[in-house]
């Protein structure tokens, strides 16, 4: 969590500094909601590529320990 915060920190000094220097600057509250809003969408990104990447039969909701033709075969079977 504290990288997260840290992370978030420094993308809105990052955003007002720009802005700053290309004579568009922008209030630092402006910055730091733009910044939360970059970090909420990179870490969806990240949860959502770390989900992808699990075992396929995790990201299916299936049991662990068995093979997915095992669980089908129990499903079929009831």
């Amino acid at each position: 969590m504290v990288s997260l915060t840290v992370w978030w920190a420094l993308i809105a000094l990052v955003l007002w500094l720009v802005g700053q220097a290309l004579d568009q600057p922008a209030m630092l509250a402006q910055c730091i909601a733009s910044a939360a809003f970059l970090v909420a969408i990179g870490e969806t990104d990240d949860w959502l590529r770390r989900r992808w990447r699990a075992d396929p039969a995790e990201r299916c909701g299936l049991n662990r320990g068995l093979t997915i033709s095992a669980q089908w075969q129990e499903k079929v079977d009831g």
